[in-house]
């Protein structure tokens, strides 16, 4: 695997949802070691999505002697439903501020159940300028950044500890783990709207997630010209139709900004979507093509018997991509690399 790692990178992994600050530290400590086979920078795309990760990703950096990483910075729309605008000191008392929250951007109205495993909801504006905070310390200490992971879910529902990774109340072995509450579209949309602008301020590349709300999607990031600040426009394991794709590249033609189709090898590599799989790449452009994992590192590369399996991840998909594409190795490293360093520069 070694001859892999020195040309390939991973353009979009998470911490897990259980990652603690002391597991994010070992993580740290474990990126500064030989152990960790990476010697070169900006491998590792690690997205935050909540107000939890976020520091757990700031304190990998500050551990850091080397420039492995390369952080993103986001809210992912499974946790867009924790935050709001709406201010605490304009309500009667903090349950009914945190009770209209919640069924301002639910549906359906959540029960009393979930309401009372629901945090007190989070100051949005606060949260972006953690943020911008965070991306402008760290790219003053010579990383890279970018705004991720964001975007827009039309299936995702509400699990019933209140969010994935809440701490206070594992889901553990729970056979009901999701609520039948969705987080409203128009929601989801303004959170999304929000850290574009903010991408678009800093010049950041952005990493895109969605399910089902492709054509929003699009519209959102292609139709305004406040946002052409974003330098790169990364949709990461693409789920959307082959029209749908042809839009995106047809747009970027016309554009300064770069685009990129970010594939993985358990979500776009799978056996039930090789067809969809051949197809998309033989419709992209060599310069269009990442690879990722999409998965929690710290899972891996802590344990020494998975960390093979997490560079095998990279590996599969990238075999794939080239049988596809007709690519022999030396061309392959060639047009990855060029990509990876294209889709991040300052």
């Amino acid at each position: 695997m070694n001859g892999y790692v020195q040309f390939l990178a991973d353009s979009h992994c998470h911490l897990d949802v259980e990652c603690s600050s002391q597991r994010a530290e070992e993580l740290g400590n474990f990126l500064n070691t030989s152990e960790s086979i990476i010697d070169r920078r900006e491998f590792f795309h690690i997205m935050s999505s909540n107000h939890v990760d976020i520091f757990h990703i700031d304190l990998i950096l500050d551990k850091l002697e080397n420039k492995t990483v390369l952080p993103y910075f986001g809210i992912h729309p499974w946790y867009s439903h924790l935050f709001t605008d709406l201010k605490l000191e304009e309500f009667e008392n903090e349950q009914e501020w945190k009770q209209i929250h919640y069924e301002s951007v639910l549906d359906p109205t959540p029960p009393s159940e979930l309401l009372e495993v629901l945090p007190n909801p989070i100051s949005f504006d606060s949260h972006v300028n953690e943020i911008r905070r965070l991306a402008n310390k760290h790219q003053k200490k010579g990383f890279s950044v970018g705004i991720g992971e964001i975007g827009l879910d039309k299936l995702f529902r509400i699990p019933s500890n209140g969010y994935f990774g809440n701490q206070k109340l594992p889901l553990n072995d729970n056979p009901n783990k999701l609520s039948a509450c969705r987080v409203k579209m128009d929601h989801q949309a303004y959170i999304f709207a929000r850290q574009l602008k903010l991408a678009s301020s800093l010049k950041r590349p952005i990493s895109l997630h969605c399910v089902k709300a492709h054509g929003l999607l699009y519209d959102q990031v292609t139709s305004k010209k406040e946002l052409d600040g974003i330098s790169s426009v990364i949709l990461h394991s693409y789920s959307g139709s082959l029209d749908q794709a042809g839009l995106w590249i047809r747009h970027f033609s016309k554009s300064n900004r770069l685009l990129y189709f970010s594939l993985s090898n358990w979500i776009n590599g799978s056996a039930k979507k090789q067809d969809s799989l051949k197809d998309l790449v033989k419709l992209l452009g060599n310069d269009q093509i990442l690879l990722e994992t999409d998965v929690g590192i710290d899972k891996y590369l802590l344990d020494p018997e998975r960390r093979e399996e997490y560079f095998n991840q990279l590996k599969e998909i990238f075999i794939k991509i080239c049988s596809i594409k007709g690519w022999g190795e030396d061309l392959a490293k060639e047009i990855i690399f060029d990509n990876w360093n294209k889709s991040i520069a300052q």
